[in-house]
């Protein structure tokens, strides 16, 4: 919805201040897509996918064979990745009444889908549980069990 905002002819002044050619369009939606894609922390196949792009660009000859704009680009799209990441479970860490300020969003937010159909699962059934399973395990890699890995 948001994309289509954006992409619609009222928003031409901002299209033109963030875009310069239909490449600049492509990337910033992909870019788009993978930020949004980050904010699922539970899908093991993205968290391994981002880790290994994250490894390769920052731990490998990659830089040699990538032209240096790109490779910039490449670099800050993974970093930039990780902070949204960071941020989506961010309020966990932070005093109580944000925690529970923006756990109650979530769970208002999850319930609307399970009213809706949009999700089979009833958030109100467990909801603590998950909770504290989240904080025993989330950044932990199943390896090691340390966190961050």
């Amino acid at each position: 919805m948001t994309w289509e905002l954006l992409m619609s002819p009222a928003m031409r002044n901002l299209q033109g201040a963030i875009f310069a050619s239909k490449k600049d369009v492509l990337r910033f939606r992909q870019l788009l897509v993978n930020l949004i894609m980050a904010t699922d922390i539970f899908e093991p196949q993205q968290q391994e996918a981002r880790n290994a792009r994250w490894e390769k660009l920052f731990h490998s000859d990659l830089r040699d064979k990538v032209e240096g704009a790109e490779y910039r680009s490449l670099k800050a799209s993974i970093v930039i990745e990780h902070i949204i990441q960071a941020a989506d479970v961010s309020h966990t860490m932070q005093h109580w009444q944000v925690y529970m300020k923006w756990n109650e969003r979530l769970f208002q937010e999850s319930y609307k889908a399970y009213e809706s159909g949009r999700s089979e699962v009833d958030p109100s059934e467990g909801w603590y549980e998950g909770e504290i399973w989240f904080f025993d395990h989330y950044g932990k890699s199943p390896e090691s069990g340390h966190m961050w890995n």
